[in-house]
């Protein structure tokens, strides 16, 4: 009988998906991180807000970080399967997500990057559903709007502004909408340089506050050939699986329909400026939850192209490497 993990049942994929958030809550109490894992305290105005609302009770900013954990898994899993990005529908995304987020490193709760890392996703939601014939002002507009609302929860988030420019170049879009879509990115920074100014602050204290954040490193390094040998050998699979899943969509391309090889083609553009984002030096534990998009979105269409023992194993070993990973880090 041959396994058909793409196919994977709903009760499966909850299962794993509370193993894997196991994994996020073991840092809260079972086995914490080392203090360089934490996520730096958020600078950005929105992320410092929200953090300090949970800044006494820890817990509380967990089980917030979990909900929108789940809610960016199922939500990738929505848009993949809207658009069958992987010829049949399946919750593989879901699962990735959560195995990627989650079971590299030993995470620290971060608020206001898990909450970016969502605003990116309805970002990239609101861009895929922009591609269409006629001019589609609103669905740029809002993707545009909520990806520049992310800067300001989490500042390595503004690599992603550089989607909202792929996707107008990518889907083909007119020089009104591109219009319409750079003015929705620059809104809300420019809104929050306004709320500054009539604090008594400079109108350009925000692009300051930005540009000093992103130079500021807190010496996290998620390829740190000194992290331990469990961390490069989960990182060592993920690569690979991640190459396989782009060499299976170039073989498969030809034959997929117009507007899946499009958005397909796109979340690869999503995972590469997602791998750039790990070079900022600003760039720390927090960031996976941003990260872990790109590769749910791509990784799943090596699963789907191919059948045989290999793939099911493969997913196997990277699951039990991330749980193990996730509660017993070495």
């Amino acid at each position: 009988m041959r396994l058909d993990i793409t196919r994977q049942p709903l009760s499966i994929t909850i299962l794993l998906s509370f193993l894997l958030l196991a994994c996020f809550w073991s840092s809260y109490g079972l086995c914490p991180p080392p203090e360089a894992l934490y996520a730096a305290p958020e600078s950005m105005p929105l992320g410092a807000v929200v953090e300090s609302l949970v800044a006494h009770i820890p817990w509380l900013g967990y089980v917030i970080t979990t909900l929108f954990l789940f809610t960016n898994a199922m939500l990738i899993t929505q848009i993949a399967s809207r658009n069958m990005l992987y010829i049949t529908r399946s919750y593989l995304p879901c699962v990735l997500y959560l195995a990627a987020a989650c079971g590299i490193i030993m995470p620290a709760a971060s608020l206001g990057a898990t909450i970016a890392a969502y605003l990116v996703l309805k970002g990239f939601e609101y861009l895929t559903l922009s591609f269409s014939r006629t001019a589609n002002f609103d669905c740029l507009f809002r993707g545009a709007l909520v990806i520049g609302l992310a800067v300001l929860f989490h500042v390595p988030a503004i690599v992603y502004l550089l989607l909202v420019l792929i996707a107008l170049l990518h889907f083909q879009r007119s020089g009104r909408e591109a219009l319409v879509a750079l003015v929705g990115m620059a809104l809300p920074i420019v809104v929050c340089g306004y709320i500054y100014w009539s604090m008594g602050e400079g109108f350009t204290h925000i692009f300051t506050k930005i540009y000093d954040t992103v130079r500021t490193s807190d010496g996290f390094r998620l390829f740190d050939p000194h992290s331990g040998i469990s961390r490069i050998v989960i990182m060592g699979l993920w690569a690979l699986l991640l190459l396989m899943a782009i060499g299976s969509f170039a073989t498969m391309a030809r034959n997929m329909r117009t507007r899946a090889r499009k958005i397909q083609q796109f979340a690869i553009w999503f995972l590469v400026i997602a791998v750039g984002m790990l070079v900022l030096p600003c760039n720390s534990a927090g960031d996976l939850p941003l990260v872990a998009i790109g590769v749910a979105l791509v990784a799943p269409t090596f699963f789907a192209r191919y059948t045989g023992i290999f793939p099911p194993l493969f997913y196997l070993l990277l699951l039990l490497a991330s749980i193990v990973r996730g509660f017993l880090p070495f």
